[in-house]
């Protein structure tokens, strides 16, 4: 998914890390129009904007994809999951351009920091949109928190990997980033996730000042290898948090007069009110492959029964067409072609 990848669970050896600090030490990237090394939060600081005056934003038509060519995971110097690269549609993007707007004044001016890397997509999508200052390569997010050489950014946007603990590790460094940077940050995931144990006690005190952006039409997302289901399996949202209660009132003002086609929502229960969530416990994998055996089952059945059911009627329409033929063929007074009566018995 856009754009991300599973970063390391299992670490490199020593000799491998001390290769990859090398190459990030000595990696150049482009922000903006110019080059340079990536400022971190350690060693610069940016320019916040300071005016919390709403601004409107423009509409715009949803982008393309790009076709990208074959994916390979030998192209990373991480560990990385085939199934967590797919790529984030541009309307995801679109949907939440009146929030960005509302955070930074002008687009060109503000960093957002994608931190999962996939081939480039998320980084020429938001450059697209206006956004010159886009955080987004191939590095790996986990050991950048370690070495405290996360890039300096004003908000993060992303789309973490579904795979093993990757959300849940993404909304602590946000949580974390927020408490001691005010940060804000959107976080494209599975709508299921707001039921989770893990999203409700990582968000502590922060829990009640979300805003959950529900699009009208499910988000579909593709894969650089162009292979996957046609639709996706689950509905995602945007859930935006590290804003103040006053900053949440406030865009949700905006986001309604923009005329967006999109839902907000500020609390777990008006998620619950609109069905976007469901409190029910979800089948464990145990319980889930055997519905999925059991409908499969079932499907069978009724195949088999339409199966049946037509070869019956076939039987009886081939036997009603043989009686037919045998009594026309054998009548002098009808036409052995047509069954028409050719002349009177009398």
């Amino acid at each position: 998914m856009e754009d991300h990848h599973a970063n390391n669970n299992n670490r490199d050896s020593e000799g491998k890390r001390r290769k990859k600090r090398k190459r990030a030490a000595a990696h150049d990237t482009t922000i903006g129009s110019g080059t340079g090394t990536i400022p971190t939060e350690e060693s610069a600081t940016l320019p916040i904007t300071k005016d919390n005056s709403l601004s409107s934003s423009s509409s715009h038509p949803s982008i393309p994809l790009e076709t990208t060519g074959s994916w390979s995971a030998n192209q990373y110097s991480y560990e990385v999951d085939y199934n967590d690269h797919f790529e984030t549609p541009s309307d995801a993007y679109v949907d939440i351009l009146p929030l960005l707007d509302a955070l930074q004044k002008q687009r060109s001016e503000h960093v957002i920091y994608d931190p999962y890397y996939c081939n480039g997509q998320t980084k020429r999508l938001l450059q697209r949109l206006g956004f010159e200052r886009v955080q987004h390569e191939q590095r790996d997010f986990y050991e950048d928190i370690d070495q405290n050489t996360v890039p300096l950014y004003h908000t993060l946007v992303t789309n973490p990997p579904y795979s093993d603990q990757h959300k849940e590790r993404c909304l602590k460094y946000c949580v974390s980033n927020n408490n001691n940077k005010g940060k804000p940050f959107f976080l494209l995931m599975p709508c299921y996730v707001a039921t989770k144990q893990y999203f409700r006690r990582t968000l502590n005190d922060m829990f009640h000042d979300m805003l959950y952006v529900v699009p009208k039409t499910s988000y579909q997302y593709s894969h650089p290898d162009g292979t996957g289901h046609a639709t996706s399996p689950f509905d995602s949202m945007w859930f935006v948090g590290g804003l103040t209660p006053d900053q949440s009132k406030r865009l949700q003002q905006m986001f309604l007069s923009n005329g967006s086609t999109c839902r907000v929502y500020n609390s777990y229960q008006q998620l619950i009110d609109a069905k976007v969530i469901t409190v029910d416990n979800r089948p464990n994998p145990k319980q889930r492959k055997k519905r999925k055996r059991q409908k499969n089952l079932l499907l069978e059945l009724q195949q088999q029964e339409q199966q049946q059911q037509q070869q019956k009627t076939d039987k009886g329409s081939d036997a009603t067409k043989a009686a037919t033929a045998k009594t026309t063929s054998n009548s002098k007074y009808r036409d052995p072609t047509t069954g028409k009566r050719i002349k009177k018995r009398f």
